[in-house]
């Protein structure tokens, strides 16, 4: 009698991040998102980048698969220990529809629109992204997204 050793099986959860992170990866030129900074009001602004159009990104969008985004915006205190003194999250989705041949947007389970290329579904996440985050006393603060 011969013993055999069963084949190894990788968990599902570690085999799916294995096969999708390369399919996410950004030209180190691009940048996600960026946080602009309003002075007068000491409020953060979101612009978010041409997430869309990155290659496998957008391969992935119109093989059928939704693409989420969650953008997460932190206000801390600079102290001896720094305090986060606030937090937003902001999601996202996005599909392809293949019969029309346009891109469905969604922001919180709320239809934004249709677009009709990634470019122009990203305009729309643009247009729907913001932080209504601020300081409320003074002091030396920074964000974070």
């Amino acid at each position: 009698m011969s013993r055999t050793t069963p084949p190894r099986t990788w968990p599902a959860t570690l085999l799916a991040i294995a096969l999708l992170a390369p399919s996410f990866a950004y030209a180190q030129d691009e940048e996600p998102l960026r946080l602009l900074l309003d002075e007068t009001e000491g409020r953060v602004g979101l612009e978010l980048g041409e997430i869309l159009a990155a290659g496998r990104i957008r391969q992935s969008l119109e093989s059928g698969l939704p693409i989420r985004i969650e953008v997460r915006t932190e206000l801390w205190r600079d102290r001896f220990f720094d305090s986060q003194e606030g937090r937003e999250d902001w999601r996202a989705t996005v599909w392809y529809e293949p019969l029309s041949g346009t891109y469905r947007v969604e922001t919180e389970d709320t239809p934004v629109g249709l677009a009709t290329s990634p470019e122009a579904a990203t305009e729309l996440l643009r247009s729907e992204v913001r932080s209504e985050l601020s300081p409320t006393e003074p002091g030396t603060y920074y964000y974070l997204g």
